[in-house]
């Protein structure tokens, strides 16, 4: 389906889908390792779409954390580009499903400072991030200024 003719919004799951999995690509690659994204369509009848993120590479830990984090940060940064820390952190332990079951697993028991910190790499990558889901978007997406606040 061209972009003009999906609707708002398959355009807008189809942005936060990739979003979501070019932060996890972006920011496992400041920390060195590298990797892909796949993006699926969901049923025809659901403006819906799944993604996964595979890494190559190791990392420690703490950026293990922080690559885990980063999806669910960059989706709630488009959002609100100026959210701070401590209410994120709250979000993310207690919204259901804003943490998938692999990334909530994977980003641990975090911690308030990682939050700080994924949020930190997020807003510096902003353009990286944007960029690769908007070329793999087609220009449906959109690009908050993230890097503003």
């Amino acid at each position: 389906m061209s972009m003009d003719k999906m609707s708002e919004a398959a355009a807008r799951a189809l942005w936060r889908t990739c979003l979501h999995e070019y932060a996890h690509l972006v920011v496992a690659r400041y920390f060195g390792a590298a990797g892909f994204v796949t993006i699926a369509r969901g049923p025809a009848s659901e403006a819906s779409y799944g993604g996964q993120f595979q890494m190559y590479g190791e990392l420690a830990d703490d950026e293990w954390r922080i690559v885990a984090l980063a999806g669910a940060v960059a989706e709630r940064v488009d959002e609100e580009p100026c959210v701070e820390t401590a209410l994120l952190a709250a979000a993310l332990r207690t919204e259901p499903g804003l943490l998938s079951g692999v990334d909530a697993a994977l980003a641990g028991d975090f911690v308030e400072a990682d939050v700080e910190r994924c949020l930190r790499l997020v807003k510096k990558l902003w353009r990286e991030i944007a960029s690769e889901a908007g070329e793999r978007v087609g220009g449906a997406g959109r690009s908050s200024a993230a890097s503003d606040c």
